[in-house]
């Protein structure tokens, strides 16, 4: 029966094969799962879409090479691509630039020639010293049993990875002449194939290389079995028996993760970063050494990744530093009956969180974790995520303009220069996890040739909000020199996580203003980031890594608006709790000991949206561990620096002079503390001059920054709206610089003054600092806003050039200050002012008070609106208590407006639970 069945099953592959390129490929692999959460792929539910996503064809038939990123059929389209478009003819001269420097050595190479620049001047290799492979390379060919003898791993990556680059060469012109060194393709492919069998047969020989063992480095990782599969047609089949075993080799019998762990766990980066098991294995498909069972595993585990690892809002759950899709390991899966291209959060990591994160003056992104930031740069930053991503969802989605926008961004020249030409400089062939340049090669495409501000203009949405992770990211508008906010409360606790809640980055006018820290894990505590110190201490640090800081926030409030969007956070658990976690069977060994208490909290304490699935209502100490099989996280916590309150509100402030506006509400206990607001810094900036007037009437207390002379004339005004205890009596702010040191040691981790950290710090002793800063980029000699406070301190009225803004910061329920745009404001005693308004209780079930200190001389209009904005219910306050009935109302969230005549004095948000 079973042989009846595997007959049926291949006749079915094969039928598929046979038929026409499906968009987005295949999904008849996912048949074989049940919807349990083990062994399945989980009871969420997902809902296909493969609208605009390109044709893309099976695999060729098991023993046909090439096989993994594309098939014999492809090779002529590829060829060209890589000859006539510009994005091609760019990554084929940059492969031929390693390539060449590893066939000839850095003394032939001449970095000044032809063969080594771009149509700019750029070099293709940076620095031909450290990327030359050549002696190794030489080694391999002369078969030196030697050859890696106390040689550094990455040495083997650098030259695997550039041995997989010489093979796809080969393969696309056999028939042609390497004019640089006067040998035929056809002829070094032969050397070429020596050179890997005999480092297969090294690795055969090597005790370290087994399926168990971590030591897949020690063949080259997955750089190998690329070459393999470019480059079978020119090896003998003696060669290739030989490099199967070895590519065998490397090749675990299981996943390294995620295989047998309930699906809503599988949210570890390790899912799609593991692409050096599978696509080896893939190479392997149909042949001896190829593991099935590795593959049915694997692809379990990549499913749940994509569905429970990534959020519907195109985030990541561990954040983009150190997590990605790894998009040509989900083409090369989609061509065998596993494709997720079709899933909804691979199209909104594409056209939605991607384009949000790229800065308003395109070219640089930013992102969070490990090896995320704004990146190193002072003025622009010029951080990129993994090039496999961007190619790969160009590839993906060839016709969608966001998309296409973001691609633009990323690959395209810099933005001084703002000219059509192609940048692969950022893709490195040394990486032990991953191979860029091949797909590079085999995905290039061309972004469209139209003025960026028009394509601006017709993809980028201004706002945008991650409602999942916690993600809020503001921009003023779609201009180059719009101001743009990334606002991060971080609600889940995947990844290397940093001490950041409620942290913020602002740019402006074209570059970078306040940056967010790029590096690993030193930069985990709180003063790394633009956050609040009270005591100087930040949030706790510490798991068994050492360099984690887990505790989740929430986001308070969401509301976009055309005039003025702002977020809230909710920073008050992370401050008051560390956190440790021991995966466990039993209970953790702290259990009991120190105060350590088990954590009893579950992801809907922190969601600003509560979801309904069962795995949000767990308590942290019961969630089954990411990673072990069997096991749990066992997170247990005790007091760290107790906090009645750490909330910050920011707004971003738009129209013709946008400007953003840091409300901190702050407060430990009733005593008085030191409270210090930083601001992470562009290191290029210093202090320019400072202004104190603390008069009601053109308020000042100002500092104001500014860049190099040589870089431009730009500006920064930060003006310290409110800060108690402060009386003007010395510089309300000042800057200093953060040595990049070692956290846990004390001492100076590297000398690369690059990596420093200067600082904006504004400092409060006080019960409450109550700190209000507005901020506002703006050029030399352009006029600053005048700000009058009223004699309550409640009402700020900022004038630009003669045109008012009045803002209201009335104090909620729960003890946060908001930030409203008020038309009009009521002076009147008779009539009602905007703190004299309560709406409680909030959350809700059933019903909601609206309790007026006093009647205003006109009745007040409330009006409930869902989360889309339509109204759903209106109601006249004619008496000074107003009960209104909720309960036909679905659970959510709402907001409300109460006003009248046109004129909104208070607004809010109402949880229905």
């Amino acid at each position: 029966m079973r042989f009846f069945l595997l007959i049926i099953s291949l006749f079915s592959v094969q039928f598929l094969m046979a038929q026409d390129p499906q968009p987005g490929g295949f999904i008849y692999g996912w048949d074989n799962y049940d919807n349990s959460d083990t062994p399945g792929l989980g009871a969420r539910e997902v809902v296909w879409n493969t609208e605009g996503l390109r044709d893309i064809p099976h695999a060729p038939p098991e023993g046909i090479h090439p096989r993994i990123f594309f098939g014999p059929d492809d090779i002529p389209d590829i060829k060209s691509r890589l000859e006539n478009l510009e994005s091609g003819q760019a990554v084929r001269q940059q492969i031929h630039a390693y390539t060449l420097l590893m066939l000839v050595g850095t003394g032939n190479y001449n970095q000044n020639a032809d063969y080594a620049l771009d149509d700019f001047g750029n070099r293709w290799v940076g620095n031909a010293g450290h990327w030359s492979a050549e002696s190794h390379y030489s080694q391999l060919v002369a078969e030196n049993p030697n050859v890696w003898t106390d040689v550094e791993i990455k040495r083997k990556h650098i030259t695997a990875s550039i041995m997989s680059m010489l093979a796809l060469e080969c393969l696309l012109f056999e028939n042609e002449m390497n004019e640089d060194v006067g040998v035929s393709y056809a002829d070094l492919a032969q050397d070429l194939a020596k050179a890997l069998t005999f480092w297969a047969s090294l690795a055969i020989d090597d005790p370290l290389v087994e399926p168990s063992s971590n030591h897949f480095n020690h063949f080259g990782g997955m750089h190998t079995a690329i070459t393999y599969d470019l480059l079978h047609g020119f090896m003998t089949e003696d060669q290739r028996v030989i490099v199967r075993q070895a590519i065998a080799k490397i090749i675990p019998d299981e996943p390294r993760h995620g295989a047998y762990l309930p699906a809503y766990t599988c949210t570890s980066n390790w899912a799609t970063l593991n692409s050096f098991e599978i696509i080896p294995n893939l190479v392997l498909e149909g042949e001896a050494g190829y593991k099935p069972e590795l593959t049915e595993r694997w692809m379990r585990t990549l499913h749940t990744f994509v569905n429970y690892g990534w959020y519907s809002s195109g985030a990541g759950y561990e954040g983009l530093g150190k997590n990605y899709l790894f998009m040509p390991t989900l083409i090369a899966c989609a061509k065998r009956g596993y494709s997720l291209l079709g899933h909804p959060h691979v199209r909104a990591y594409g056209q939605q969180f991607l384009p949000a994160i790229t800065q308003p003056f395109g070219h640089a992104f930013t992102s969070y974790d490990v090896w995320g930031g704004s990146g190193e740069d002072a003025e622009t930053g010029g951080y990129k995520f993994k090039s496999s991503d961007a190619i790969g969802l160009k590839w993906i989605f060839p016709n969608d303009p966001t998309v296409d926008f973001m691609w633009k961004n990323y690959i395209q020249q810099w933005i001084k220069n703002d000219s059509e030409g192609y940048v692969y400089q950022q893709i490195l062939p040394d990486d032990s996890y991953y191979n860029y340049f091949v797909p590079a090669a085999a995905f290039a495409l061309d972004y469209s040739p139209g003025d960026w501000q028009a394509e601006a203009d017709a993809t980028v949405e201004i706002d945008y909000f991650a409602d999942d992770r916690g993600l809020a990211v503001m921009k003023s508008s779609t201009d180059k020199n719009a101001l743009g906010v990334q606002f991060h409360c971080r609600q889940d606790m995947g990844g290397h996580t940093h001490g950041d809640r409620n942290d913020f980055t602002l740019s402006g006018l074209g570059r970078i203003w306040v940056r967010k820290s790029y590096g690993g894990s030193n930069f985990q505590p709180t003063w790394f980031h633009s956050t609040i110190l009270i005591d100087d201490e930040g949030m706790g640090v510490g798991d068994p890594d050492g360099d984690k800081c887990r505790q989740p926030g929430k986001i308070l409030e969401y509301t976009p608006d055309e005039a003025m969007t702002k977020v809230a956070g909710d920073a008050t658990y992370a401050y008051s709790w560390e956190w440790h976690w021991s995966p466990q069977t039993g209970d953790h060994p702290w259990l009991g000991t120190d105060d350590w208490t088990a954590i009893e909290e579950t992801w809907n304490d922190f969601q600003y949206t509560p979801r309904s699935e069962a795995h949000f209502n767990m308590p942290f100490y019961e969630f089954p561990h990411w990673h072990q099989e069997g096991k749990f996280e066992r997170m247990v916590k005790r007091p760290f620096n107790p906090m009645e309150k750490v909330m910050r509100t920011v707004a971003m402030v738009k129209g013709e002079n946008p400007f953003v506006l840091v409300v901190d509400d702050l407060k430990k206990d009733a005593n008085t503390h030191n409270f210090k607001w930083l601001a992470q810094l562009a290191r290029d900036l210093t202090i320019e001059e400072t202004v104190v007037n603390l008069n009601n009437d053109n308020y000042r207390n100002d500092v104001i920054l500014h860049e190099p002379a040589t870089t431009g004339n730009r500006r920064l005004l930060v003006r310290i709206l409110n800060n108690e205890g402060y009386d003007g009596s010395a510089p309300n702010a000042v800057m200093d610089t953060l040595e990049y040191f070692d956290y846990f040691n004390g001492t100076p981790y590297n000398d690369n003054p690059n990596l420093d950290r200067p600082r904006l710090i504004v400092e409060s002793n006080s019960v409450e600092p109550d700190f209000k800063i507005m901020l506002f980029p703006f050029v030399e000699n352009q006029e600053l806003p005048t700000t009058n406070w009223n004699t309550t301190r409640d009402t700020l009225t900022v004038i630009f050039n003669e045109e008012e803004q009045i803002f209201a910061f009335p104090v909620n329920n729960d003890g946060r200050t908001e930030i409203e745009i008020v038309e009009d404001i009521i002076d009147d005693v008779n009539e009602i002012a905007v703190s004299e308004i309560a709406v409680f209780p909030n959350p809700t079930s059933d019903f909601i008070n609206i309790s007026l200190s006093k009647m205003p001389l006109q009745p007040l209009e409330m009006v409930i609106f869902d989360a889309k904005g339509s109204k759903v219910k209106k109601v006249v306050l004619t008496e000074q208590k107003t009960v209104i009935d909720l309960k036909k109302l679905e659970s959510g969230n709402y907001f409300y407006e109460i006003g009248n005549e046109g004129a909104i004095i208070h607004s809010g948000k109402i949880l229905k639970e």
